[in-house]
């Protein structure tokens, strides 16, 4: 089995069914709860892995027809940094418990191919899971079930006893014509038409399905310090798809990396210098994005935190000096939720997407994944480029500086799904202490 994801690229979002009889990807035979699923990419070129041991999350799927009947899913999503390089991996499942971790025996081997670009027109989309290409040879099970609608004509047949009440007619042997009716019970062979449902199942998974492939978000602008040592370089592209380049000015020194959290970028001190901006162009209005930040305030001075680089539109995320420290702010023309929370100096996770013509939305969180939205809109300015630790004044100077840490900020050239954006929380939460 192959699955597909473009270079640099962080989703979809790599899934793996569970199951106990053998069917599915892979079994286990025992209750999963209480283990750890992990996962390991190994490059077989270059005889090295690309991920070694990271721990995936389990999701579940209740079947329709039977509430009870519920199936596992092995989830991962990879980084850009995992996907950074071209070619085919073999992929190696683990499990982890309190007797150690085993290796969990595949029955085929599974590969993640990563692509500069690809089309897939020739393969059709399973209706199980449109990012899996099986091969011709796994899709005949898939067409048994129909055969369930045999059942139908023998249906028809116990109806033929019940025409055994027409012998009370013997009395008239004449009637002995109406036997030939029977003829007409078999007739009652055109429920075979009742197969006629085996499209509704077809018909069904491949609208909701296959556009989904056709046009996934890719991220654009991934500037984490998680990718560095240092300061990022003036002048240096940042990773994404959009192969952005960073203008950094730190003639005070107010700015450093730490090692903290995986990494952050750290303003210490506030001065109207001191900043660095970069990322894409989204300020015509029609563009759909999500903006993506891990951010902690350091109860220093307040002010704003990411900005856009330019005056007019105005966007705003994260931190709002509006006479003491505000946090959870989205401002895009206006506030999406609330502009009142005051600031605390724990670790925050905020996304901010826009659709590119009628809905704007903020998610908010710490510890848990959003369950829904912090707040909605009807339109959306955008911004023209992305600015850190101050407002926008000109190239060299900005204004309301503000202090604190920033793991990380990124932006995706579409809007995410609730769905997505909880899996980016179970992705990164771990790294600030949640």
């Amino acid at each position: 089995m192959e699955w597909f994801i473009k270079k640099n690229s962080t989703l979809p979002v790599f899934q793996v069914e569970i199951s106990k009889d053998g069917r599915s990807d892979f079994g286990l035979d025992e209750n999963i709860s209480g283990n750890t699923i992990l996962i390991s990419v190994y490059d077989e070129i270059n005889k090295k892995y690309v991920v070694a041991s990271k721990e995936c999350y389990i999701t579940t799927s209740a079947s329709t027809v039977n509430p009870l009947d519920i199936t596992y899913y092995v989830n991962y999503q990879f980084t850009s940094r995992e996907t950074k390089n071209e070619g085919k991996f073999l992929v190696q499942f683990l499990k982890q418990s309190s007797q150690g971790i085993v290796i969990i025996p595949l029955p085929q081997k599974i590969y993640v191919s990563v692509l500069s670009s690809f089309s897939l027109n020739s393969y059709s989309y399973p209706s199980n899971d449109p990012y899996i290409i099986d091969r011709p040879c796994c899709k005949a099970p898939a067409i048994t079930p129909t055969q369930t609608n045999t059942p139908t004509p023998s249906v028809t047949t116990t109806q033929t006893p019940t025409n055994t009440q027409t012998p009370t007619n013997t009395q008239t042997p004449t009637n002995t014509i109406t036997p030939t009716p029977s003829i007409t019970p078999t007739k009652t062979v055109t429920p075979t038409v009742t197969q006629t449902p085996t499209n509704t199942t077809t018909k069904t998974p491949t609208p909701t399905k296959t556009p989904t492939p056709t046009t996934p978000p890719s991220i654009v602008y991934d500037l984490d310090a998680a990718n560095y040592s240092a300061m990022p370089t003036n002048g240096s592209t940042i990773a994404g798809t959009g192969a952005y380049t960073i203008t950094m000015t730190n003639v005070n020194s107010s700015m450093a990396w730490n090692s903290a959290n995986g990494g952050v970028f750290r303003k210490s001190t506030a001065n109207t210098s001191d900043m660095f901006y970069g990322g894409p162009n989204y300020s015509s209005g029609t563009q759909p994005f999500t903006v993506f930040m891990a951010y902690k305030w350091d109860n220093g001075t307040v002010g704003r935190l990411l900005n856009a680089n330019s005056a007019s539109p105005d966007f705003l995320m994260g931190l709002w000096g509006s006479g003491t420290q505000r946090m959870d702010i989205a401002f895009g023309g206006s506030f999406i939720g609330s502009s009142s929370t005051v600031a605390d100096t724990n670790w925050h996770f905020i996304w901010f997407t826009w659709n590119g013509s009628n809905s704007t939305k903020s998610y908010i969180a710490t510890n848990t994944a959003p369950s829904g939205t912090n707040g909605t809109g009807a339109s959306n300015g955008g911004f023209n480029g992305l600015r850190l630790f101050g407002r926008f004044v000109n190239s060299t100077t900005s204004s309301e500086p503000v202090t604190g840490d920033v793991g990380f900020v990124k932006v995706w050239n579409g809007e995410l799904t609730l769905a997505e954006i909880q899996a980016q929380h179970a992705l990164y939460k771990t790294r600030f202490g949640y």
